[in-house]
């Protein structure tokens, strides 16, 4: 699966992995909303969902993504996806 270009200009594909599946995308950097889009994740008043990564490229090896931040993508790095109920 293709994630968009956002006109960047690169021409590299970056392999990626989301909870324990390989995905690909073609821009150098990608957003919260793009890794829940990989993964047919939407957000809703009833649910949040954590997105954190490791294996980054240098200088955010490891973070937390929130709405509205992006990170810059490095082959082989490793997202998750945890989602949970609001009470």
């Amino acid at each position: 699966m293709n994630q968009k270009n956002n006109g960047v200009g690169n021409d590299k594909d970056f392999m990626i992995i989301i909870n324990a599946e390989q995905h690909t995308v073609d821009d150098k950097k990608v957003s919260y909303m793009d890794i829940l889009g990989l993964v047919d994740k939407q957000i809703d008043d009833r649910q949040m969902h954590t997105v954190t990564y490791e294996r980054g490229a240098h200088g955010q090896v490891t973070g937390t993504l929130s709405l509205g931040q992006d990170v810059v993508v490095k082959d082989g790095m490793v997202f998750n996806v945890e989602t949970t109920n609001k009470s």
